[in-house]
């Protein structure tokens, strides 16, 4: 039986009860691997009431590694760690990395074993793209580490034909790459029933729903100035705002960025009068943010780069119309107003139009939520893609000879 070892990053354990696209995405895979009669092995970072090994099943267990909460620390420890723990094992065929901070990782054994195969799946559009929301130092380091990641790795997944293409064009000639987007189960689909908007605007208060990290590269003071916008027109309903994410009081010291960024946002709402229209919901779990999205009329990302986005995938999922940029990775596999509303980033205005144009016309509003589930349930589902998966592994292991 062939061991794939998955590493997932030193930020939120495995499987994540909040957040964590990249956990997620770690965990959902490896579940579904071990399906095929892969042995999995996943390390991910110790949570205080966690064990430090859980078996999930015959053939997926999770190995819990200990580390510190400082931010420096914490990824040089944990990867020491799971290094230490990989030279324990007796098997191991695969070793998939999620994190350009693994590359050490990825290094070492090529040094000493040639007889394991590597894979880098790349999640993050930094260090690709420049986003204003590290410093200088911190952008080159992670260029630096996100290249030697291309070179090191034997193969390397992107969740978009357009990341591929960007970093064949620019870091790496070789073909080694192989585009495989992010899954969903199909139990979202069956356990939210497809609502449908009245056909006579009824609605006084629609509600926009925002998910994601509070910084600049999200653009959510551009949302908020749309919100204000449509509620400044003589309309006979108002838009209200609900963000989901980390708030300042959970944001580590070393994020001053984030934390100046949110201290803009509180100034925009207050500035723009648009306190009774706007909620911080922080942090939520799984379950909840599930539950907020199917009670909400749309999800907007206004943001200025996303590899792909995973909450867009579940709005999706569960039929609530999505807005967003035309440089969020999804948008690939979308078309604008079939089951989506595509934008362009960085501007209000174009924000402000798909918006209206959405709440104004609900018969279309209502196909684009039928259609939204059709696309999720095409080239989505995990039922499926875990096909491509398996016949990416069984080719990697033909190549290198395993068995």
């Amino acid at each position: 039986m062939t061991q794939i070892v998955l590493i997932g990053p030193p930020l939120i354990s495995i499987p994540p009860k909040s957040g964590g696209a990249i956990e997620k995405y770690i965990f959902e895979l490896g579940t579904y691997l071990s399906k095929l009669n892969f042995k999995i092995i996943i390390f991910t970072i110790k949570d205080i009431n966690n064990n430090k090994v859980e078996v999930l099943n015959e053939n997926l267990r999770i190995v819990k590694v200990k580390t510190f909460q400082i931010p420096i620390l914490r990824g040089i420890i944990y990867n020491f760690k799971v290094f230490l723990r990989l030279l324990q094992l007796k098997e191991k065929k695969i070793i998939w990395t999620n994190g350009i901070s693994q590359i050490l990782i990825i290094m070492i054994i090529k040094l000493f074993s040639k007889n394991i195969a590597t894979i880098f799946t790349t999640h993050n559009i930094r260090p690709w793209f420049k986003t204003g929301t590290h410093s200088k130092v911190r952008d080159i380091i992670d260029l630096f580490l996100g290249i030697q990641c291309l070179r090191y790795s034997d193969f390397i997944i992107t969740l978009t034909n357009r990341m591929k293409n960007y970093l064949n064009n620019r870091f790496l000639k070789e073909n080694k790459f192989e585009v495989i987007p992010i899954g969903i189960s199909k139990n979202i689909l069956k356990k939210f029933p497809l609502k449908k908007y009245p056909e006579e605007q009824a609605k006084k208060l629609f509600q926009i729903i925002y998910i994601g990290q509070i910084n600049k590269l999200k653009g959510l003071d551009i949302l908020i100035e749309s919100i204000h916008q449509i509620n400044n027109r003589n309309l006979n309903y108002k838009l209200f705002l609900k963000i989901i994410g980390q708030l300042s009081n959970d944001i580590a010291s070393d994020m001053h960025k984030k934390r100046k960024y949110l201290t803009k946002i509180r100034n925009l709402i207050k500035n723009l009068q648009l306190n009774n229209f706007v909620e911080f919901k922080g942090k939520l779990e799984s379950s909840k943010v599930f539950n907020e999205i199917y009670d909400s009329d749309l999800y907007v990302l206004p943001s200025m780069g996303e590899t792909f986005n995973l909450s867009a995938l579940e709005s999706l999922a569960i039929g609530t119309p999505i807005v967003i940029t035309n440089s969020t990775g999804i948008s690939e596999y979308l078309t604008h107003g079939k089951n989506c509303q595509i934008i362009l980033k960085r501007n209000s205005i174009s924000i402000t139009n798909a918006i209206y144009s959405l709440l104004k016309n609900l018969s279309l509003t209502n196909q684009i939520k039928i259609n939204s589930r059709k696309i999720v349930s095409e080239k989505f589902l995990w039922d499926n893609l875990i096909k491509k998966y398996e016949k990416f592994i069984r080719n990697i292991l033909e190549k290198h000879k395993m068995k």
